[in-house]
């Protein structure tokens, strides 16, 4: 029978957190698992990344564009379970991630993966400036009074609800992206 893992997610530095757990096969590929934390995210996808794991660097960097290692299967590269390990997205707004690996399960005939289980909060708007220029984005949004609060809120198009966590919608992501697939 195949196994996937259970990772739980959170983006660094974010109070209160903003977070995702989700399952994906042993047997996917670093650059899946990169798509699919796009997608569960809720990132674009079109920012340069690196993952650490146990003190090695896989990914797309400035100097290596290649993404050495991306081919690697996760069984083959990543922790134990209970341990961590990071994925670095956009290295302007340095977006840090830590990845837990809450356990290893058994895959069912029928089912997708990966498959998004839980989360919180509304991943911050790509290109907004880091987690410090978010939590001020998030500051001025709630002082209508504020100079600066038309521009901020024209910085994302639509309504924006930090609290916002739409389970479906992320899965609609997975799936419409063609990152979920049938075992």
């Amino acid at each position: 029978m195949d196994k996937a893992f259970q990772i739980r997610v959170y983006l660094a530095s974010s109070t209160p957190p903003i977070w995702r757990s989700f399952q994906i096969k042993e047997t996917a590929t670093l650059t899946r698992l990169s798509m699919a934390l796009q997608k569960i995210m809720g990132w674009k996808g079109d920012r340069l990344y690196i993952f650490t794991i146990r003190g090695t660097d896989y990914g797309h960097t400035d100097k290596d564009a290649g993404g050495e290692g991306m081919e690697e299967r996760l069984k083959d590269v990543l922790p134990a379970v209970g341990e961590t390990f990071s994925y670095t997205y956009d290295f302007d707004d340095n977006w840090v991630h830590v990845l837990q690996i809450e356990k290893i399960v058994d895959t069912f005939g029928g089912g997708r993966y990966p498959v998004c289980l839980d989360g919180a909060r509304a991943c911050p708007p790509e290109g907004i400036g880091g987690m410090w220029a978010y939590k001020k984005y998030l500051e001025t949004l709630n002082e209508p009074a504020s100079n600066e609060w038309e521009a901020t809120r024209d910085f994302v198009p639509g309504a924006f609800d930090s609290e916002e966590f739409d389970l479906t919608e992320v899965n609609d992501r997975l799936r419409n992206s063609g990152q979920a697939s049938q075992l």
